[in-house]
């Protein structure tokens, strides 16, 4: 699916980035579309990003307009979802519903910069016990509940 070059040179550009040693020249033959698409596929494509930024890359600006595309939409993304956390946060707090924040949203500020692990939801675990009560405070500030009541509880 992705040829040996991207791979190869995604995986090496990303290490020298994190431990902050020279990067990798890029190849001739680096097929930017490729490239793109083979860090979006594995959720990498802000650090490919910002380490490519860093290179001398002829015609920088129209090879990276995709990333840098994706960069700014990823940053009101992550203020989006923060935002949103600290409310149900607050919400629970004051309703004294117990909970705890799983996955991504507890990570993502281990990564050197926060916005290299996007997310795409934020996962809270409240039990069962509490899930009527969180899913009427959620509703009550604008909130749209999709599964609710399911034999499997995964994302009442």
């Amino acid at each position: 699916m992705f040829s040996e070059t991207v791979i190869g040179y995604t995986i090496k550009l990303i290490k020298n980035f994190l431990d902050g040693e020279p990067l990798p020249v890029l190849p001739e033959e680096m097929d930017f579309d490729e490239l793109y698409q083979f860090a979006r596929f594995h959720k990498v494509e802000v650090m490919v990003y910002t380490a490519l930024k860093k290179l001398d890359v002829e015609n920088k600006v129209e090879k990276l307009k995709k990333f840098e595309n994706l960069f700014y939409q990823n940053i009101l993304i992550s203020e989006k979802q923060k935002s949103c956390y600290e409310l149900a946060e607050k919400a629970f707090i004051k309703e004294g519903i117990m909970f705890v924040p799983l996955k991504g949203s507890l990570i993502k500020d281990l990564y050197p910069h926060s916005v290299f692990r996007s997310l795409s939801d934020i996962d809270i675990y409240i039990g069962k016990k509490n899930a009527s009560k969180a899913r009427e405070i959620m509703e009550s500030r604008g909130f749209t509940t999709f599964e609710y009541g399911y034999k499997v509880l995964i994302h009442d």
